[in-house]
């Protein structure tokens, strides 16, 4: 809803630039850079944050405000291009967020409600389904070509490319460098996910298994 918001508001954003609310050196500072300030920061937080995470909800929780973060940080460009992207991504991550929420729903139920993923293991033999679908997940949000997290996260990374505030380059390209930052952390936890939920250990719960049949 706020990514939405603010694209609707952009043409009041358009029009307080007009006026910047401070100057950096020469540079304006305007309000659709700080919205895109914050969505940088937002995202790079919210991804090192979930990279901590043991638990398998909370991992995707932040990883959900990593990419809102990652949203705001394209409207905050102000360009057509920008908006359009950002947008976009709030349509593409809808679904293979929704695929991942779907597959730990499934691993929680065959774990029997436990969501630590330390105590997560060989559930890739017990539930393959599960495992590729959220392999697939992960992938998406990685932005692997061709799923539709690589399109619609190029278009972000071209929409900063592109710096729409031609007297802001160096802000530009902090937020370029923060945006791709944003995206080695990203692919690190769902990576980090997948590796959990495959790894054999001897000592993980093998009650997952009269639950396998949940999986087709």
């Amino acid at each position: 809803a706020g990514v939405y918001l603010v694209t609707r508001c952009t043409p009041l954003f358009m029009a307080a630039g007009a006026e910047p609310l401070f100057m950096v050196g020469e540079a304006p500072f305007t309000a659709q850079m700080l919205v895109s300030v914050i969505g940088g920061f937002t995202a790079l937080l919210a991804g090192l944050i979930a990279l901590t995470q043991t638990d398998l909800k909370r991992v995707l929780a932040y990883s959900t405000v990593s990419q809102l973060g990652y949203m705001f940080l394209s409207l905050g460009t102000g360009s057509s291009l920008g908006i359009v992207a950002g947008m976009f991504h709030l349509f593409t991550h809808a679904f293979f967020k929704a695929l991942l929420f779907l597959g730990s729903g499934s691993v929680m139920h065959a774990m029997g409600h436990i969501i630590d993923m330390r105590q997560f293991s060989g559930l890739r033999k017990i539930m393959p389904i599960t495992h590729a679908t959220f392999l697939i997940g992960c992938l998406a949000l990685a932005g692997l070509f061709p799923l539709g997290g690589f399109w619609s996260k190029d278009e972000i990374l071209a929409s900063l490319h592109e710096r729409a505030h031609p007297h802001a380059t160096e802000h530009a390209e902090v937020l370029s460098n923060k945006s791709m930052l944003n995206l080695a952390a990203t692919h690190t936890d769902g990576y980090e996910s997948v590796a959990l939920l495959a790894e054999d250990d001897d000592h993980a719960h093998t009650h997952a298994a009269h639950n396998a049949a949940y999986d087709t």
